[in-house]
């Protein structure tokens, strides 16, 4: 299975360590996705205070 370049989509060997078309590092771990807390609405946070 070939491997694809972050940087530029390239598919390269599966053993290769850079790009063959950008020379980017192919090895590099993409950051894990955490899950994003978002605020709730401007009139919930207003409405709710007392």
């Amino acid at each position: 299975m070939a491997t694809k370049c972050p940087n530029c989509n390239a598919f390269n060997q599966t053993t290769a360590s850079v790009c063959k078309k950008c020379g980017a590092d192919l090895n590099v771990r993409q950051p894990i996705e955490t899950e994003v807390k978002t605020k709730p609405p401007w009139w919930k946070r207003i409405v709710g205070k007392k």
